[in-house]
């Protein structure tokens, strides 16, 4: 090649070059999916209020319909912006400004477990596709209710002597032969403990489980009477069901490393109460918390 061949091309090159990063450095472009008044919202902004923000469970799949929620919450904050501005009485109150500053310090929490423990947890495919198995799963139970620990140690002593059936040990506890009865579905949000026993270890139809600790201090003597398996049928189910199992592994495995962590924060601490301020709080209100169910829905 020439000496004014080899001008030509680095001219060329260096042109191509150029271009290459002038166009690099264009702004991206948001693609916005509503206006309200002058403030809009993007399709980055919602894909991280979706993603990004714990969702109740009636709104937490990846439907149609529980996308189309996470956007009206956002069309609502903007009305509500517009409608509040930044310079109103309620904003300078101090309550309110406590309550906005507790919701930024929840916020901060919920992107630390984003963070620390959801983007950490990667489930593994072959507990995916067996938790996936019983997704569809509904176990028809007999259960025992004990409110203590003195007496679900001699029902658990009862059961290793081999003596005592379910049946003997529920009129001897109760005194009534009127088995309660409960069915628990994989989507429900029972305690920990029971979801472990049911969905992870598979009891077979005739199984007696527990005593089982629950988180409240009680404990429940379980039989398991039977299940119901219900198919995903279409494409769409069987997408949003993988969809789901994938959601609660990941919300299970990261919880606990989550709470590894903040036990790794807290060893060595304790926590000191003030003696004669907690016994009038505990008097205060500590009756509302022995209300019946009945005297709930009452004052409700």
């Amino acid at each position: 090649m020439s000496l004014r061949g080899i001008k030509k091309y680095y001219i060329w090159f260096v042109f191509l070059f150029l271009f290459a990063c002038t166009h690099s450095t264009r702004p991206i472009h948001e693609t916005i999916i509503a206006r309200v008044a002058d403030k809009t919202i993007s399709k980055t902004e919602l894909l991280r209020r979706a993603e990004y923000t714990i969702r109740p469970e009636w709104c937490n799949g990846d439907s149609y319909i529980h996308r189309k929620i996470v956007l009206n919450s956002l069309i609502a904050e903007k009305l509500l912006a517009l409608e509040a501005g930044t310079n109103n009485a309620l904003t300078h109150n101090h309550e309110f400004q406590l309550y906005m500053q507790g919701r930024k310090e929840q916020a901060m929490r919920q992107w630390l477990f984003q963070k620390i423990a959801v983007e950490k947890v990667k489930p593994d495919t072959a507990e995916l596709h067996k938790e996936y198995n019983v997704a569809g799963r509904t176990y028809h139970l007999s259960f025992l209710h004990l409110p203590n620990a003195s007496l679900a140690a001699q029902v658990h002593e009862a059961l290793n002597s081999g003596m005592e059936s379910f049946n003997h040990l529920y009129f001897n506890v109760t005194g009534s032969r009127k088995i309660e009865q409960r069915d628990i579905s994989w989507q429900m949000p029972e305690a920990e403990a029971l979801r472990k026993v049911l969905f992870k270890e598979r009891p077979g139809q005739g199984k007696i489980i527990g005593p089982l600790k629950l988180e409240n201090g009680e404990y429940l003597l379980l039989r398991v009477d039977g299940w119901t398996d219900r198919p995903a049928l279409s494409d769409t189910e069987a997408k949003q069901r993988l969809h789901d199992v994938k959601e609660k592994l990941v919300q299970e495995q990261a919880l606990a490393v989550y709470q590894d962590f903040i036990h790794q924060i807290m060893k060595g601490r304790e926590v000191k109460f003030f003696s004669q301020t907690f016994k009038k709080l505990v008097n205060t209100i500590g009756a509302d918390y022995y209300k019946t169910d009945k005297e709930k829905k009452k004052t409700f």
